[in-house]
C-alpha cells in the first residue's frame, strides 16, 4: 500500500513542474514580445532620444573646462595643420566676420582639424572620419571648410548643405560649395602664406535631420549661415 502511494504522489510533482516550466516559457515569450513592440512602434522616437542625448553629451563635453566659443569651423583636409601660427593666422582671417554670438563681449573662433590623407596611417584616418561623423550626426558640425581631399569626401557622402540663397557668386556642386580661391577673404593678410585649397560649406539642416527638432541647433546653423555669408560676401563685422 504505501508503495503505491507513493507512485501517485509523483506523477503530481512531475505535472507541476512541468507546468511551471511551461508558465517561466510563456513568461519569456511575453517579455520579449514586449520588446519587440515596443521597437516596432518606438523605434525612431527611441533613435531621435538617443541622439539627443549624443548631442547634449558632446555639447556638455566641449564645454567643460573652457570659455563660450562662438563658431566652430570644422577643417576636414588630407594633412594636419602643422603650425600652431597657421591655425591662428586662419581664426585672424575669419574673425572680422564674426560677431559676439555668445554676447560675453569677445568674439571666440575655434578651428577643429581631421586629416584625412592617404599619406597617414588607415587607422588614424579612420578614426579621424569616424569622429568627424559622430560629430555631424549629433550636430556639432555647422561650418565647414575643406581642402580638395576633404571635398571629395564631403560630397561624396552628401554632407554640404544649399547654400545658394546666400550669394550670387558662382557655387559648386549644385549651389552646396563655394570655392574661396581670388576671394578677398583668401586674399587677406592673415592668409598670405596660405597654400592650400579652401573650400566653404554648412551641413545638411531640414526637417529630415533629427537635430532639427532641437532650437539650439537651429540657432547654431543659422548662425553658421550668417558668417558663412558674411566670409563669401566680404561682409565684415568690424
Amino acid at each position: 500500500m504505501e508503495r503505491m502511494a507513493d507512485q501517485t504522489v509523483r506523477p503530481r510533482k512531475a505535472f507541476k513542474m512541468t507546468n511551471e516550466n511551461s508558465s517561466g516559457k510563456k513568461e519569456k515569450r511575453s517579455f520579449k514580445s514586449k520588446i519587440e513592440n515596443f521597437w516596432y512602434y518606438y523605434k525612431w522616437h527611441t533613435v531621435a532620444a538617443l541622439v539627443i542625448l549624443l548631442a547634449v553629451g558632446v555639447g556638455l563635453s566641449q564645454c567643460i573646462g573652457r570659455e563660450d566659443i562662438d563658431i566652430v569651423v570644422y577643417y576636414l583636409s588630407a594633412d594636419p595643420i602643422k603650425y600652431s601660427e597657421d591655425k591662428i593666422n586662419l581664426k585672424n582671417a575669419i574673425e572680422p566676420y564674426v560677431r559676439d554670438y555668445s554676447g560675453d563681449g569677445k568674439v571666440r573662433i575655434e578651428i577643429e582639424n581631421y586629416y584625412i590623407g592617404e599619406d597617414y596611417d588607415p587607422d588614424l584616418v579612420r578614426d579621424n572620419l569616424k569622429t568627424f561623423s559622430n560629430l555631424y550626426t549629433a550636430g556639432s558640425v555647422m561650418l565647414i571648410m575643406t581642402d580638395t581631399v576633404g571635398l571629395k569626401q564631403m560630397t561624396d557622402v552628401g554632407y554640404f548643405g544649399d547654400i545658394s540663397d546666400l550669394t550670387s557668386q558662382p557655387l559648386l556642386y549644385d549651389g552646396t560649395v563655394w570655392n574661396a580661391e581670388g576671394s578677398a577673404f583668401s586674399e587677406s593678410e592673415s592668409l598670405k602664406n596660405w597654400d592650400t585649397p579652401m573650400y566653404w560649406g554648412v551641413r545638411v539642416f531640414n526637417e529630415k535631420s533629427l537635430i532639427s527638432i532641437s532650437k539650439t541647433k537651429g540657432e547654431e546653423y543659422e548662425f553658421a549661415r550668417e558668417v558663412l555669408a558674411n566670409i563669401i560676401n566680404d561682409n565684415k563685422i568690424k
